[in-house]
């Protein structure tokens, strides 16, 4: 042999990624109401509501607020991505979920990667695997 490995697991591995996007661009068209006009997700209410309005408040006036009021109740980094995807793409929660999506699937790549070095690469194709959920 020349020390060339064979396509096969490369072939899986491009197969988990693309089940992992897949399933999070039907999530996100879900969310959107896409799929299911009366049943999209509300994004105006709880957590999502919260972090979105923190990072419209950093994109306003540079400030870590909700409603005006400085908060120390979450981590700032969240809101912080956000102001970022927000700045870069515009006030569109779509554009966050497609970065969120890019990055899960970088992650999905790492977890495979850390796992094909320390076992063996069946082992690391069933991490990736198991990271597509």
């Amino acid at each position: 042999m020349s020390g060339v490995r064979p396509r096969r697991p490369a072939v899986a591995l491009a197969l988990v990624v693309g089940a992992a996007v897949l399933l999070r661009v039907v999530w996100v068209c879900w969310a959107a109401g896409v799929v299911c006009p009366d049943k999209a997700a509300a994004f105006d209410a709880g957590d999502t509501a919260y972090y979105l309005r923190l990072a419209h408040s950093i994109l306003a006036d540079g400030q870590f607020a909700s409603n005006g009021d400085p908060t120390a109740f979450v981590m700032p980094l969240y809101p912080i991505f956000l102001a970022g995807v927000f700045r870069l793409f515009g006030q569109h929660l779509v554009a966050v979920q497609l970065v969120q999506i890019a990055l899960s699937a970088l992650t999905l790549l790492w977890v495979y990667g850390i796992a094909r070095r320390v076992f063996e690469e069946r082992a690391a194709l069933a991490a990736a695997g198991h990271q597509v959920l």
